[in-house]
């Protein structure tokens, strides 16, 4: 039990001060689904994952737009192939459905400005 509770708050602390948990563990809901996209795009933008969300949830996006991630080239030469791998694993529908969640979260979850 001692280990259990000793790992548990060795976690929250890496959390805390390092802003990563130090099991790789994501956290639950839409925050989890947001930090394992940002993993997934290896971005911290919640912008560019919104927008790469938008994509996949799109059944015939265009691959010759500009791709989210700010490189400047079209999603054919940046982006596709994660896009494509992506797509192997869910429908367009639960990436929408995913893409909702996450917009609610961060809206809801902004500070006021002062």
């Amino acid at each position: 039990m001692r280990e259990q509770v000793v790992r548990f708050l060795f976690n929250h602390t890496c959390k805390r001060d390092y802003g990563k948990r130090s099991d790789g563990e994501l956290s639950h809901g839409p925050l989890g689904l947001l930090e394992y996209y940002h993993d997934f795009f290896g971005t911290t933008d919640n912008i560019e994952v919104m927008e790469f969300l938008r994509i996949l949830s799109n059944p015939t996006y265009d691959d010759q737009t500009i791709c989210p991630c700010g490189a400047g080239q079209k999603i054919r030469r940046c982006h596709h192939r994660l896009l494509k791998k992506a797509r192997k694993h869910q429908t367009c529908r639960t990436f929408e459905k995913e893409l909702r969640e996450i917009m609610n979260y961060v809206a809801f979850s902004v500070e006021p400005f002062a």
